[in-house]
């Protein structure tokens, strides 16, 4: 029978889990919330990996009849958000106990390097994340890693899903109280989060305050303005746009990666049309010799890949191509 192997992707908004065959077609997904280790305890991301993990086995029984056989799993991987320090993971590496596979070779890397993997299919070049939070890796031939940007949204996240709703937000209050001239998009925000006027904006805030994942939410209204033609919600994703071309821009200046870079570009503001398009405009302006796309796999995948070398085998063309199926340039 076919060795099974766990790939996961803990991202500030959700953890998913891939269980997949390494010589089969068969494979699952499953999700639970996001499991960011700066925003839980351990037990709250213990729980949620376990919830992912259970989620996709559900899917697996409603897909194939059988359970997923946990005994068959030859190993396990999880690329998640919210650190970078090596002390930061060997604490996430300590919560992540997927019930019955405690013995199971397991291992955690950042989900910017599990992005890179599948993103790049193992060469060199540079993985960009712009989902709810954003971070630059790059891999040279040499297997030397650069990071730029990722470092939690206090000081980092540049055109992130966090940043252009902030930033949506600021430019509705600036409407509001008349700094600026108004646009639909102040109406947008106001009814979002559940204000009729500027000064319910204060209590909106704090009680209960907002979190990472509401402030992240509000991109979906700056998109949408956007792709309508609205003036501010274009200028909020030019300057974004630009923030994303200066990571890639950087990390290839700091450690080039080759004459003609790969810059793969994933998260969940890609969703938005007009918004990659920004992105993958202003990345070629600033590295003119890019080839700039979506990313051959998701991060999930790129950490089922690495499961498979942590057990000492090698990803197949047929495992490849099993999975591009499903998966292969898509944004999920």
């Amino acid at each position: 029978m076919s060795e099974l192997f766990i790939g996961m992707d803990g991202g500030g908004t959700r953890t998913r889990a891939l269980l997949f065959e390494y010589d089969g077609p068969r494979h699952a997904i499953g999700e639970s919330p996001g499991c960011n280790p700066m925003h839980g305890d351990a037990a709250f991301v213990t729980k949620t990996l376990n919830d992912a993990v259970d989620t996709a086995c559900l899917a697996w029984k409603e897909k194939y009849g059988d359970d997923f056989d946990r005994s068959r799993v030859g190993a396990y991987y999880l690329g998640s958000a919210g650190f970078s320090a090596e002390d930061a993971r060997l604490r996430l590496l300590d919560c992540f106990r997927i019930r019955g596979l405690e013995n199971v070779p397991h291992d955690v890397r950042s989900d910017m390097y599990t992005t890179l993997v599948g993103g790049l299919e193992g060469r060199p070049g540079i993985s960009i994340i712009a989902g709810t939070g954003s971070a630059c890796l790059a891999e040279n031939e040499k297997g030397e890693l650069c990071q730029t940007g990722g470092w939690e949204c206090l000081v980092a996240d540049e055109g992130s899903c966090y940043d252009i709703g902030l930033k949506g937000i600021v430019a509705a209050i600036r409407m509001a109280d008349g700094r600026v001239p108004a646009t639909p998009l102040k109406e947008t925000v106001f009814k979002a989060l559940g204000i009729n006027e500027t000064p319910d904006i204060v209590d909106r805030l704090h009680h209960p305050p907002i979190s990472k994942s509401d402030v992240a939410a509000m991109a979906l209204h700056v998109f949408e303005g956007a792709e309508k033609g609205d003036p501010e919600t274009l200028k909020i994703l030019k300057n974004a746009a630009e923030e994303i071309a200066l990571l890639a821009a950087t990390s290839h200046r700091i450690m080039p990666t080759g004459p003609l870079p790969l810059v793969v570009i994933a998260g969940g503001s890609m969703r938005s049309e007009c918004y990659r398009n920004l992105v993958f405009e202003a990345v070629r302006a600033r590295l003119p010799r890019a080839q700039v796309s979506l990313p051959s796999f998701p991060s999930v995948v790129g950490a089922g890949f690495l499961a498979v070398k942590l057990a000492g085998k090698q990803v197949t063309s047929r495992l490849l191509e099993q999975l591009r199926q499903e998966f292969g340039e898509k944004i999920v």
